[in-house]
């Protein structure tokens, strides 16, 4: 997006048909429809005075404006702008089709117009890619590899995403798959090729079930306490590669897949275990759980909390138990970031109280993690990361953490509260708008009075 801005701002031929625009060259012979559209011809004074263009004095006339109170160049006016010059006011730029058309094609690609409308904020489309972005799928690799150098054999990961993508499993050695969204299969794979020394992958879902082919005995075991019958469990090598076996239970067994691959994962045997967040309906509990991936974009209270619950819950067997939940953010670097995938990580840690990483204090929303305040560049991307890997890799300083915070507070209990915004108008706006405003009622107050004593 910053790309797009940069380069509409140095289009000179672009700037060339705005000026030519009548509201513009003319605006004393448009006073009406100027009237009944003000937001354009503001759009218009906003993206020419950010290219260092003079305004007309007659345009700021109409505008009622001075120089010094036109808004900086943002989205939203350039959403304005460019609908009415490419659609709504396309009659008014004839002798610019070439350039306007090169415009719209640079729209196309990063999809921003729908529906004959230009959608630079949150195009559909740019959430789609970030909200389900394959770049994610490194970032889970990242995460498994991290988490299992510092813990070994006694990590317990969950990763939850929203798709199954069962279609997408590759059917032979020689296939290989290409992915274009983010899912069960595709972080699978993703995982199973990377080849992670000590990493043993699993998948549970409602129609796709798959163990590592050296764990077969374990979870025959394990079915056979259950009362599942032999005849009724199903492992079957993958076609694609016969170290893992897809498990199929038949018949009647209620959560019978759910219950097997939990024991499964809670002995060791699965150390990696991939689903998806509709297991959360089946009342899955698993307290072994250390490390959660987040790969899902949901943002509502109930299910993000449900969610973090899978990780937090207390371990009888490990009292000492501390857990990492990770969410995977595509952010979008720049002035114009970080973007929705970004805003549905506010929305999840508004519901989420956690430990600051800056004060002995627990709290919610992403302020106690230390990011700092968006835009970011893609260097404090990549220092944010390198911060949250560090910390991750600290599980003492974590439980330490928590611990201070605790004894520190007084109350001993959660209470709501608001934080007012740092930010605040200037004080010599406020001083010379609040004694305008007392002017004006004093005028008023006076002419009032006159009246009413020529009356009496």
């Amino acid at each position: 997006m910053d790309g797009f801005v940069s380069r509409l701002k140095s289009n000179a031929a672009f700037k060339v048909a705005i000026l030519a625009h009548p509201w513009i060259s003319v605006p004393e012979q448009h006073t009406e429809e100027i009237l009944d559209d003000p937001e354009y011809l503001s759009s218009m004074v906003v993206y020419l005075h950010a290219v260092g263009q003079e305004i007309p004095p007659a345009v700021m006339n109409v505008l009622g404006l001075s120089r010094k109170r036109i808004p900086e160049l943002k989205l939203e006016w350039l959403e304005i702008l460019l609908s009415n010059c490419l659609y709504r006011d396309a009659q008014s730029f004839t002798k610019s089709e070439v350039i306007l058309k090169l415009i719209r094609h640079d729209l196309l690609d990063i999809g921003a117009i729908e529906r004959r409308k230009v959608k630079l904020r949150n195009p559909s489309d740019h959430l789609k890619l970030l909200t389900t972005s394959v770049t994610k799928l490194k970032s889970v690799e990242e995460i498994v590899k991290l988490e299992s150098g510092a813990l070994g054999d006694s990590l317990r990961c969950v990763v939850l995403t929203d798709f199954i993508r069962k279609a997408e499993l590759p059917k032979s050695r020689d296939e290989i798959p290409i992915f274009e969204d983010i899912g069960i299969v595709p972080v699978f794979e993703s995982l199973r090729t990377a080849s992670l020394r000590g990493v043993r992958l699993g998948v549970l879902s409602g129609s796709l079930v798959i163990v590592p082919a050296s764990t077969e005995s374990m979870v025959r075991e394990s079915a056979k306490a259950l009362g599942i019958a032999p005849q009724d469990l199903s492992i079957l090598p993958l076609s694609h590669d016969p170290s893992f076996a897809k498990v199929e239970i038949h018949g009647e067994y209620h959560r019978g897949p759910v219950c097997l691959i939990t024991s499964v994962f809670d002995k060791g045997g699965i150390t990696v275990l991939i689903g998806t967040k509709s297991l959360l309906g089946e009342g899955w509990d698993a307290p072994c759980i250390n490390t959660l991936v987040l790969a899902s974009f949901v943002g509502s209270f109930m299910l993000s909390n449900q969610m973090r619950g899978r990780a937090i819950r207390v371990d009888s067997a490990q009292p000492q138990k501390t857990a990492n939940i990770w969410h995977l953010v595509c952010a979008e670097p720049g002035i114009f970031g970080p973007g929705d995938d970004y805003e549905l990580l506010v929305r999840r840690c508004s519901a989420f109280a956690g430990v600051s990483a800056t004060a002995q204090v627990i709290e919610n929303g992403t302020d106690r993690l230390g990011f700092g305040h968006p835009p970011f560049s893609r260097e404090e991307l990549e220092q944010i990361n390198a911060r949250t890997r560090k910390r991750a890799l600290d599980r003492g300083g974590l439980r330490k953490l928590w611990q201070d915070a605790l004894n520190a507070g007084s109350i001993k209990q959660m209470t709501d509260g608001l934080k007012a915004l740092d930010e605040a108008l200037p004080r010599g706006f406020v001083l010379a708008n609040t004694i305008a405003a007392l002017l004006i009622q004093s005028v008023y107050i006076f002419f009032a009075m006159l009246e009413f004593l020529g009356r009496t």
